[in-house]
């Protein structure tokens, strides 16, 4: 058991970015999986033939339309989903580089794109400059997420996930963040920005004593509304482990488990979800 702490680090982190999805406020979904699938695979666009896939046609479509060169993008997290709830349409998100030192630092400007597979055209459209950073904190994944966020009868939003995984093996930490968009006029809206669905933290000494936090949270649709829209309700559980040495000359660490639960809601006020960022 000496490493047993390091393993577990290891192995949060290369599992940092969970699957959430929403429900109605009064019943936890058992189904989550099977209700919405959050991973969105990484395109490849090839530049000197035409396109092989849907996806790729339509990322096309995308960075011609916005008039940007796929050399200036950062590829690997351009991504692409057909909306589950309007299936002539694709939402493609466009990560354009504004700046870039290497692999693991660079910035990119946020291009979110609705395409008609009929018309071609861009319906909708969000941009937002210098919107994600990888540095010390290494940008590790974009998904596109279409679990049912129906906050009106008239409205629904779809997510675009954020992956974060930082580098220290003493005080390792990773968070994957949401952000929900809703159409308005030819425009994306901006409703919720950068909400933290799951995060791990911890400390170590790299031998046994330390202690990590694992927070995941959920979020449902309640049934009661602010302004027009339906509240969020974030239902979060935190499970801390602590480990210690029961003597020196012990090569084994003992372990200590605890789970909490909290619930906290989200209003929509002055045209977006507020939240108060915490446990930072």
């Amino acid at each position: 058991m000496k490493n047993k702490f390091t393993s577990l680090i290891l192995l949060l982190l290369l599992g940092s970015t969970c699957n959430s999805t929403t429900t109605n406020e009064n019943k936890m979904p058992d189904n989550r999986a099977k209700i919405e699938n959050n991973t969105t695979p990484a395109i490849t666009i090839p530049k000197t033939i035409a396109a092989e896939t849907d996806a790729e046609e339509y990322a096309l479509i995308a960075l011609e339309k916005l008039n940007i060169n796929h050399e200036d993008c950062q590829s690997s997290f351009i991504r692409e989903k057909v909306m589950p709830y309007d299936t002539d349409k694709s939402i493609v998100v466009i990560p354009k580089i504004s700046h870039k030192e290497d692999e693991s630092f660079f910035i990119m400007d946020a291009n979110i794109v609705v395409i008609d597979h009929l018309t071609h055209e861009i319906v909708y459209r969000y941009h937002e400059s210098d919107a994600w950073t990888s540095d010390a904190m290494q940008l590790t994944d974009i998904t596109i997420d279409t679990a049912p966020y129906r906050l009106n009868p008239s409205t629904r939003a779809f997510g675009i996930r954020v992956s974060y995984m930082g580098s220290s093996r003493v005080f390792p930490f990773s968070e994957t963040v949401i952000s929900l968009f809703i159409p308005k006029e030819n425009r994306l809206v901006k409703i919720l920005d950068n909400y933290p669905v799951s995060r791990f933290r911890g400390e170590n000494d790299m031998s046994c004593v330390g202690y990590s936090e694992w927070t995941e949270n959920i979020l449902m649709i309640s049934n009661r509304q602010t302004n027009g829209y339906n509240n969020i309700i974030s239902k979060s559980t935190i499970r801390t482990t602590s480990y210690r040495k029961i003597n020196k000359d012990d090569p084994d660490c003992q372990e200590k488990e605890s789970t909490e639960y909290e619930t906290d809601t989200l209003y929509f006020e002055d045209g977006k979800y507020n939240f108060v960022r915490k446990g930072l």
